[in-house]
């Protein structure tokens, strides 16, 4: 027993010397490192740590992965249940609505056929039964009275009044459906009109674009401008509003409101803008198109060679 705890205090004290000599040297022996947990040098892989759960009253080992799993595939199908429930609850609600809704209606149309004078003496009809009463039965006495002649007349009126009623509807239903046919046939005339031109076709564009339409057509009624006119009015209207809207911003509100994108878009055009003008304002470097121009200095190297080949010549 004495060896045994001879031997304990030896292991024991033997890391602390080690762990001195790491912090000084800043090695690691490898041999106080295991490279693989148990469960791996046994051929399992590492599930983390394990936790106690009850399941049907009986007690398992779970690794914290599959915990977290389970929990999230739980929340989902609660979610998806109370869905579920909150769907069937409306439903049912609007069911019994329309329930209630169709026995209230089979309950007018029997009083209707039973009683007729209770549903229409209703007060909130507002009607005057009486009067009502007293009108119909002059109509039926007068039209009665009536010889064959003034009958077929009166009938024949009601009928062309009740095709005049009806041509009417059928007129402004047409004249409705042809008034939406023109706007979708502008707004799409438009809207080609601007993408040619370079202008983004949105709502505000192409608002500001039928507008110069609408302000040609004031006095004859139709369009009196071209579509090329109405685009350049329409670069000078947006020119105009956006100077107004934007122009007392600071940069750092153009920034802002405008976006990164934007403000990359109109960086990156100025920089093009500033190449194009400088390739523009260079001169031509062809050689043959390039003019000599004659010395007017030189060296005195030069100078001194040039009045020795004057003496030698006057020699």
């Amino acid at each position: 027993m004495s060896e045994n705890v001879s031997s304990d205090s030896v292991a024991t004290s033997e890391p602390a010397v080690e762990s001195t000599t790491e912090a000084e040297t800043g090695r690691v022996d490898a041999e106080t490192y295991p490279l693989f947990s148990d469960n791996e040098i046994a051929g399992e892989e590492s599930l983390g740590d394990l936790h106690e759960v009850k399941i049907l009253g009986e007690t398992k080992k779970i690794p914290y992965n599959e915990l977290v799993a389970g929990y999230q595939k739980g929340e989902s199908a609660d979610q998806k249940f109370r869905e579920s429930a909150d769907f069937k609850k409306k439903y049912s609600t609007m069911e019994s609505e329309n329930s209630e809704l169709r026995r209230n209606t089979e309950a007018l149309i029997q009083q209707l056929k039973t009683d007729p004078f209770s549903v229409l003496g209703h007060e909130s009809l507002g009607l005057d039964l009486d009067k009502v009463l007293y009108d119909k039965m002059n109509e039926k006495m007068e039209y009665e009275e009536m010889d064959e002649y003034e009958r077929e007349t009166l009938d024949l009126r009601r009928k062309v009044e009740q095709y005049e009623t009806q041509e009417k509807k059928t007129q402004e239903e047409k004249n409705k459906t042809e008034s939406q046919t023109r706007q979708t046939q502008y707004a799409n005339n438009i809207t080609a009109a601007l993408k040619e031109a370079g202008i983004a076709a949105t709502t505000d564009t192409i608002r500001v674009a039928a507008s110069h339409l609408y302000n040609s057509a004031k006095e004859t009624g139709s369009p009196t401008i071209t579509w090329r006119e109405m685009v350049d009015k329409t670069k000078v209207s947006l020119k105009e509003e956006a100077q107004r809207v934007y122009g007392g911003f600071t940069p750092e509100q153009l920034s802002e409101y405008l976006g990164d994108d934007v403000v990359s878009k109109i960086r990156k055009h100025s920089i093009q803008k500033v190449k194009n003008n400088f390739n523009l304002n260079q001169p031509d470097i062809k050689p043959e198109n390039v003019k000599r121009m004659p010395k007017t200095q030189m060296s005195k190297e030069e100078f001194r060679d040039r009045i020795n080949k004057i003496k030698q010549s006057l020699a």
